[in-house]
């Protein structure tokens, strides 16, 4: 089976923008702290060409590349928090539906001696 070239065209509408936000966001946050795209590039050890995909959305730039930049904003935390599972109320309403309703007590060890 060929792989599928990604691209704004194959995601999900909804996801294609999130990514573009993304970038546009990290384009603002680099501005508002008056750095050039090649120090912030430099900062996250990412390219400059790399940096400016970054700052567009582009889709098949590494997720890796758009941690860095928020890292090197100082703004890596706040993602990192995104996805804690204390925030996923649906994950959580999920997990309680399936745990057991009860739950056994400690098994005796067997004593072999008479």
């Amino acid at each position: 089976m060929p792989k599928q070239k990604l691209s704004s065209k194959t995601l999900p509408t909804a996801v294609a923008l999130a990514i573009q936000s993304f970038g546009r966001n990290i384009a603002r946050a680099r501005k508002r702290r008056r750095l050039k795209q090649d120090e912030l590039a430099l900062k996250a050890g990412i390219s400059t060409m790399t940096m400016r995909s970054v700052e567009h959305g582009a889709p098949t730039t590494a997720i890796g590349s758009y941690l860095a930049c928020a890292w090197a904003l100082g703004l890596l935390e706040e993602l990192t928090n995104l996805l804690a599972p204390e925030r996923d109320a649906e994950g959580e309403a999920f997990e309680a539906r399936l745990s057991p309703k009860r739950v056994r007590g400690p098994t005796r060890e067997l004593s072999d001696e008479f």
